[in-house]
């Protein structure tokens, strides 16, 4: 559950079993968290720290301590629930932060250190936008949607596949 800046974990019988604070009482969510076979817990987070914004993917440990955070590049923001690969790799989709930071996919290592990132190409004369949480099939390939109105497909290195011309642009859907 999150509260603010609280991530809560209730049990089963609705007492709670801890609480932790994400690292500045100025940071929230716009997501959900995603939990992975081990426990851990992942989400993103943004904030404003001496008049800059910033974003960090954070993963919890099952008893609720912060095991790492990764900061985001550019000041994107994070606003779509973190996916786990085949790997245990954490990827994330970002907004952009001005045309000058278009927005990106990004896949986190378990241990949360960046494996690479793909950035996409702004098609409008204001920054396009990520919201869609990626989806990833047997063959391992990453789905998302943007607001440049391409639906991408990336392999798990990362590069490009294909992109999908839309009739319009993907806000927060996300393929399945």
């Amino acid at each position: 559950v999150l509260r603010g800046s609280d991530l809560i974990a209730v049990k089963a019988d609705g007492t709670q079993k801890w609480q932790n604070k994400f690292t500045d009482p100025s940071e929230m969510t716009f997501t959900s968290p995603t939990i992975d076979q081990n426990g851990t817990i992942y989400l993103g987070a943004e904030g404003k720290n001496q008049g800059i914004y910033y974003s960090i993917i954070y993963a919890f440990n099952p008893d609720g301590t912060i095991k790492w955070k990764y900061p985001v590049e550019g000041g994107r923001f994070v606003r779509a629930l973190p996916t786990i690969d085949s790997n245990g790799n954490i990827i994330v989709t970002t907004k952009a932060n001005e045309l000058a930071n278009p927005a990106r996919i990004i896949s986190i290592s378990p241990g949360g250190t960046k494996e690479w990132d793909y950035t996409i190409e702004n098609v409008h004369s204001t920054p396009d936008d990520i919201y869609s949480t990626p989806s990833i099939d047997n063959n391992r390939l990453i789905y998302f949607g943007a607001e440049t109105g391409y639906l991408y497909v990336l392999n798990p290195d990362g590069t490009l596949n294909y992109k999908y011309q839309l009739p319009c642009a993907i806000n927060w859907s996300s393929p399945t």
